[in-house]
């Protein structure tokens, strides 16, 4: 289902023999990037495959793997890791793909039919007119597949085969933005019913596995399962010095990051890199599971940080690192840099059970916060719960506490002294509790600082309620009146009232309606507004 003249871009070739061509000039250069990751693990039980491998080159379906019975599994399974990654010749991909899954051509035939029969009652439409469901945010499969290499027959294809997909598994796939990227794949070398089959497998494997392989598996079928992976990418990004300073530089040109890694997860990198590449990705990808997506993204990022960190606009983040990713020198130091860092399974696994949902409640708790010290105010669960609350970066933030009543006294000078001295560009939460045990405060991007009789902050600010009920209160674009702070109080949100007011002494307050959060009155007691306080915690974020 090769589209004649590809529509990937002035950078691609637009006939299939010059792809082909190209595509082949490409592996042969990569091949010798040979293996990286694990190597003290892997150097024995790989040097008798590669041996082998490279005496019979030609001879790269399961054949090897079936005459050897000298492999264990586990040598099988380096074998499968070595063939992939190493790249394979497009001559070969169909068998080998095949190979991997243990399907033939012949072999899903009768369960392909069943679910032509199932979907169109044995009449398939020679145009598909009907709304194609294609799992994802987006009304029309245009949108969701912005970028392939499908011909019109082919684009009737995988119209065809969402739609059956849908019926056979009508409500266990919900939100699957990488199955649709993986059919467009396939369906350029594999016929209709063997792609049809390898996805059937698949779908049916995740539903059997357990929560830890899920998390490592290609499909995940509900919104929070990309949520997590793409959580779990960032936690991982953080533990490297250069990626919590490109984490660092985005949150400051408020550049999304999360949204970039959702769609490179999402699009197997289809549309941003060119196709050679995604294409060797999306084999490895088929293999290992999720874990090569997370790879290769944190490859591209720590490869191109340096134009990262230069880019002054959040508008060219995107364009930037695609522009010096295109191209063939850059394109090996990536494949280089993705199978030479350390990720072990147990990493990911630290990072998954940072993004477990709650599903008892009606909060997201997605990162535990790490707190060097204990609130005297609030449990650590009501911590997850207010972490649940955080913009997306702050979320791989740290928390500190720079100031609490009962270790620095009741003077609002000393607490902006404090929060001074911890950093003015960190964000800052405040905690209170009063005297009949109620629980409450805000959070700000910035820190508590006497203003000048002006108001700072921005739109990631937010006021709450912790106890007895739960509730968040997120700025609004009405009023921009975030927070003011002068010798003698501080003030969050105005418009009608003052959302939440502290006085010097930080012992007496209140809190009324505001337009700035639209929150009722955090002092969670009817006509009251008024409160004093007992306890005053602040917690610095870095």
């Amino acid at each position: 289902f090769w589209k004649p003249k590809s529509n990937m871009g002035n950078s691609h070739q637009s006939k299939r023999a010059e792809f082909r061509s190209h595509s082949l000039a490409l592996v042969a250069e990569c091949n010798q990037d040979g293996y990286i990751e694990d190597q003290k693990y892997l150097e024995e039980m790989e040097q008798p495959i590669f041996n082998w491998m490279v005496k019979h080159d030609a001879k790269w379906d399961s054949s090897f793997l079936k005459k050897s019975p000298q492999m264990s599994h586990d040598e099988k399974t380096v074998a499968w890791k070595f063939i992939f990654r190493r790249g394979i010749p497009w001559n070969w991909r169909k068998r080998v793909v095949m190979s991997l899954f243990d399907v033939n051509e012949h072999g899903c035939d009768e369960s392909y039919v069943q679910a032509l029969d199932h979907t169109f009652a044995a009449r398939v439409p020679k145009v598909i007119r009907q709304m194609v469901p294609n799992f994802t945010e987006y009304q029309h499969l245009e949108e969701a597949l912005p970028v392939h290499c499908l011909s019109p027959e082919g684009v009737h294809t995988i119209k065809m085969l969402l739609i059956m997909l849908n019926k056979m598994y009508h409500g266990y796939i919900e939100y699957c933005p990488v199955l649709v990227t993986t059919l467009s794949i396939l369906l350029l070398f594999l016929k209709p019913q063997v792609v049809y089959g390898i996805v059937e497998k698949k779908i049916q494997s995740s539903r059997e596995v357990d929560t830890r392989v899920d998390f490592k598996w290609q499909f995940g079928f509900r919104k929070e399962k990309s949520v997590k992976l793409v959580k779990a990418f960032l936690e991982t990004l953080s533990s490297y010095s250069s990626g919590t300073k490109i984490i660092a530089h985005c949150e400051k040109i408020r550049f999304d990051l999360a949204d970039l890694i959702d769609d490179w997860f999402g699009s197997l990198f289809l549309g941003f890199l060119n196709f050679q590449f995604v294409e060797r990705v999306f084999l490895a990808f088929l293999n290992e599971g999720n874990k090569i997506l997370i790879r290769y993204a944190l490859a591209i990022l720590l490869k191109t940080k340096s134009t990262l960190l230069a880019t002054t606009s959040y508008k060219d983040i995107r364009k930037n690192i695609a522009d010096v990713c295109n191209s063939v020198k850059m394109l090996k130091k990536i494949h280089r840099k993705a199978y030479s860092l350390y990720l072990p399974d147990s990493k990911v696994k630290y990072a998954k059970q940072k993004t477990e949902i709650n599903t008892e409640t009606q909060v997201t708790k997605v990162y535990k916060p790490r707190i060097d010290e204990e609130s005297k105010i609030i449990s650590d669960e009501t911590f997850e719960i207010l972490w649940g609350w955080l913009p997306r970066l702050y979320k791989l933030y740290d928390a500190e506490r720079v100031f609490s009543t009962d270790h620095d006294g009741t003077s609002v000078q000393t607490l902006y002294n404090n929060v001074k001295e911890f950093g003015l560009e960190n964000p800052f939460f405040i905690l209170i509790e009063t005297d009949i045990g109620h629980q409450f405060g805000a959070f700000i991007n910035c820190g508590f600082q006497p203003t000048n009789d002006s108001y700072i902050g921005s739109s990631d600010s937010f006021l709450f309620t912790l106890h007895p009920k739960c509730e968040m209160f997120q700025a609004t674009s009405e009023n921009l009146s975030f927070f003011k702070g002068s010798p003698s109080y501080m003030a969050f949100g105005a418009g009608g009232g003052v959302g939440l007011y502290i006085n010097s002494e930080l012992h007496k307050g209140s809190s009324q309606p505001c337009e700035t959060y639209k929150n009722s009155s955090l002092t969670q007691v009817q006509d009251v507004s008024d409160f004093t306080c007992i306890k005053l915690e602040v917690y610095g974020l870095s």
